[in-house]
């Protein structure tokens, strides 16, 4: 599935290659080997320096195996489903943390959320114990901080929502709260900041444009003037 020496040591090939009529493809077997290899040496310096990474690392892992159709193929379900579970935080009933013995944050708990999901292990959690968390963190102005600490922006108002959606908990938040919240993050070129009167940028208006989505409120944007912002974006 490599078509030349050039991009034999890459799993999927490259565009130099196909440009000069070589065939691309995806080398299935060589990116499952490297997911299931990534945490092979725990005692290295990388592995400890990203702890605080390893619930995101494992959403990514275990979502691009589904992909690979190699969940099958993969003896690790209950390791991984135990660990996420030992993840939960005793301080923060409902939250769980990036890794075992971390302060639970938002992203962290949605990450977990989707691996159960993909796991079809949601019955393992307490599910109005994280819906409650969840709704903690909601702000009187609607917003969503990250965790307790309090930091706020329409990454933290996706997960939550996203989280929500999981749960079939929506109806336990300020939904116009935030619906107007993530509306005062819109500027004038139709895309969003990360805050109210913040830049635009493009990841951030990905997780305000998917929250609103959640909440069927898509209608309140003009969604032509969100598409060309977009596209002005594109480099040359």
């Amino acid at each position: 599935q490599i078509s030349c020496a050039r991009c034999a040591p890459i799993a999927a090939g490259c565009l130099w290659c196909a440009a000069r009529g070589g065939a691309m493809g995806l080398a299935r077997e060589k990116h499952s080997h490297y997911l299931r290899h990534l945490d092979d040496d725990k005692e290295s310096l990388d592995y400890m320096m990203t702890e605080h990474l390893r619930m995101g690392g494992v959403y990514w892992g275990v979502s691009a195996m589904a992909l690979l159709k190699q969940l099958e193929a993969d003896d690790r379900k209950s390791e991984i489903v135990a660990w996420i579970l030992k993840c939960q935080d005793p301080k923060n009933p409902g939250g769980f943390g990036p890794n075992i013995g971390h302060d639970a944050d938002i992203t962290a708990t949605h990450y977990a959320l989707l691996v159960l999901s993909v796991y079809d292990e949601l019955d393992r959690l307490d599910k109005g114990s994280v819906a409650k968390f969840i709704k903690s963190l909601q702000q009187p102005d609607g917003s969503f901080s990250g965790d307790r600490w309090g930091e706020v922006d329409t990454r933290f108002a996706y997960c939550a929502l996203s989280a929500l959606t999981i749960l079939d908990s929506l109806d336990l938040i300020d939904i116009d709260g935030i619906t107007t919240w993530l509306l005062r993050c819109l500027n004038y070129d139709g895309a969003f900041g990360p805050l109210p009167r913040s830049e635009s940028h493009a990841a951030y208006t990905f997780c305000a444009v998917q929250a609103l989505a959640l909440i069927d409120a898509l209608d309140m944007l003009d969604l032509d003037r969100l598409g060309w912002g977009l596209c002005e974006r594109q480099t040359p």
